[in-house]
C-alpha cells in the first residue's frame, strides 16, 4: 500500500473554486497505479469532528465536490470543491485522502490543514 505522499498546510480564498492534484507514490518514490482503488477525501474543522465540511469518494461524486481519478495508472487524483462550499468555510480545516484497494486495505495518502480566508473581491 502507498504511504503518505504529502502532508501539507496551505491557505485558500473562501468562495473560490478549489482544485487540488495529488500524486501517490510508494516509499521508494515510484508512482502507485490506482487502478481498482477507491479514493476518499474528507475535510472537517477537527480530526474528531462528526460533521464533515466535505466528504466524497471517486464514485459517486456530488455536484459540489468530486474526485477525478480518470487516469489511475499515473497515480494522480484531483479533488475539486465548488465555490458554493468554500464560501461557507473560514478558518482552519483538517483534511485526509485515503486510497482503498480491491482487498479493502486502506492507506492515508495525504493529510494536512487548509486555511480558508476572507477575500476582498
Amino acid at each position: 500500500m502507498p504511504e503518505i505522499s504529502a502532508s501539507i498546510s496551505r491557505s485558500y480564498a473562501a468562495g473560490d473554486d478549489l482544485s487540488l492534484v495529488f500524486s501517490v507514490v510508494d516509499s521508494a518514490g515510484a508512482i502507485v497505479d490506482l487502478t481498482g482503488f477507491t479514493v476518499r477525501f474528507e475535510l472537517a474543522r477537527r480530526v474528531s469532528s462528526a460533521s464533515k465540511a466535505v466528504s466524497t469518494e471517486v464514485s459517486p461524486a456530488t455536484a459540489t465536490a468530486s474526485i477525478d481519478a480518470s487516469s489511475p495508472a499515473t497515480g494522480q487524483f484531483t479533488i475539486t470543491i465548488d465555490k458554493a462550499i468554500t464560501a461557507a468555510l473560514l478558518g482552519d480545516y483538517y483534511f485526509e485522502a485515503e486510497a482503498q484497494d480491491g482487498s479493502t486495505d486502506e492507506s492515508t495518502v495525504t493529510r494536512g490543514y487548509m486555511t480558508f480566508v476572507e477575500t476582498l473581491i
